[in-house]
């Protein structure tokens, strides 16, 4: 199996363009697998986990999301 020798500049130069591109790339090394990802998804990802797993919630959002404005309730009345 062929080495690959890369600078420490080459591999922050890499993870700075991963970053950028907001979104998840996948790492390996050696036998080892990863994902490297900017940290604003990595808490969305959580974010959005955590939501779906609460029983009917996912579903009560999307029906917000989909009821017309006239039917919402104003808070301040």
């Amino acid at each position: 199996m062929p080495t690959i020798t890369i600078t420490e500049k080459e591999l922050q130069t890499k993870f700075v363009k991963a970053l950028e591109s907001k979104k998840p790339a996948k790492v390996k090394i050696a036998e080892y697998e990863g994902v490297f990802m900017p940290i604003e998804e990595y808490y969305s990802l959580i974010e959005t986990l955590a939501v779906k797993s609460v029983p009917g919630l996912w579903d009560k959002i999307v029906e917000g999301i989909n009821t017309p404005i006239e039917e919402c309730v104003d808070f301040d009345d």
